[in-house]
């Protein structure tokens, strides 16, 4: 079972995402911005894979990646955005995008590849 670390500012798609990734075996996380996303990176352990929402309230989704990649530069990155956010990323195998939608499809696939 794989361990999500879900940063979504808007806590209602937080508990949605939660819930519908809970009944396919995914262990979450939720955090509601940057900031404790980073420190729940430091004090909770290993995330298998961390999902972030493109708009937290206090860290662009860039800065919130590039911490991220400071203390782990192969960590899963699963960007989950209105629009395709790939301009402003260097090539990353493990950064991938995926459309937010009104169904979970595109992110529950990024998921499977990681």
């Amino acid at each position: 079972m794989k361990t999500i670390f879900l940063a979504e500012r808007n806590k209602n798609v937080r508990e949605f995402i939660s819930r519908e990734l809970l009944t396919l075996g995914y262990r979450i996380r939720g955090f509601k911005n940057a900031r404790d996303l980073l420190e729940g990176i430091k004090t909770s352990g290993r995330a298998d894979v961390i999902v972030l929402g493109e708009d937290l309230p206090d860290m662009a989704i860039v800065d919130t990646v590039h911490n991220i990649r400071k203390n782990r530069p192969t960590q899963p990155v699963v960007l989950h955005t209105l629009d395709a956010y790939e301009n402003g990323f260097l090539p990353d195998p493990n950064l991938l995008f995926a459309k937010k939608q009104s169904d979970l499809g595109e992110l529950i696939a990024a998921l499977r590849q990681c």
